[in-house]
């Protein structure tokens, strides 16, 4: 069986929204290594946490997290949870064609210093 994610209807979806210029190389990029990680994790009984090197090289591909300017993920799985969310983000922002008042601005993050 190939490793090959592309070879999946998941493959053949992201390579046409890509194609399309429905998603960007990030979007397409982030989605392609989330597939893997989740092969990895779902398929690998040696491979028990986002920690493992297996995960750990596909996790430091990630755009999604990089967007978060100013913070460490301590944990694997929490840079793993990030990039899913902005994925599914833009997803569904691509998808999302109901009718809703103009956005009001967001209001400003408040920046904390992490504990010492």
């Amino acid at each position: 069986m190939s490793n090959n994610s592309t070879s999946t209807s998941g493959g053949v979806s992201r390579r046409r929204g890509i194609a399309l210029e429905v998603i960007g190389k990030e979007t397409y990029e982030d989605c392609r290594a989330i597939h893997g990680i989740r092969n990895e994790i779902a398929h690998n009984l040696n491979v028990d946490s986002f920690d493992h090197h297996k995960v750990k090289g596909k996790l430091d591909a990630l755009h999604g997290p990089s967007h978060v300017k100013q913070y460490r993920f301590p944990r694997g799985r929490d840079k793993f949870m990030v990039a899913l969310q902005f994925a599914l983000l833009r997803m569904w922002d691509l998808t999302d064609k109901s009718e809703r008042p103009p956005e009001a601005p967001d209001a400003p993050i408040v920046q904390r210093t992490p504990p010492k």
